[in-house]
């Protein structure tokens, strides 16, 4: 019965040789003209999710209120915009967060140790 089983795994069904396929009608598939691929029924326009530009009050606000301790998603809330479009539109306008927990702690210990002495030789 083992056997049977290994014989069945390793079992290629055979390959179907034929006519080869039509070729395709290009002339249904190119179009003169962007207005004639729109009327065509091959084009579905993506209606769920427009395009929507930042608009210059927009930036301003988010250069305003992405650096304080305010949440993200109030802030996303406040502009009407997701939050990935929000943290994405901070880094292409070079905004950082303030930092806090263990990197804030770091960043204030390195800050209240003074320098070292110079060496002199």
């Amino acid at each position: 019965m083992l056997q049977s089983a290994v014989c069945f795994r390793y079992y290629r069904r055979p390959i179907k040789v034929g006519p080869p396929p039509e070729p395709a009608d290009l002339s249904k598939t190119l179009y003169e003209t962007l207005g004639e691929w729109r009327a065509s029924a091959q084009y579905t326009h993506n209606e769920w999710k427009p395009t929507r530009f930042w608009l210059r009050d927009e930036e301003d606000l988010l250069e305003r209120v992405y650096p304080t301790a305010k949440p993200v998603t109030d802030i996303a809330t406040d502009l009407g915009r997701s939050v990935s479009a929000i943290r994405a539109k901070a880094r292409s306008l070079g905004l950082r967060r303030p930092l806090r927990g263990r990197a804030a702690d770091a960043a204030s210990a390195i800050e209240a140790t003074p320098p070292p002495p110079p060496v002199c030789w």
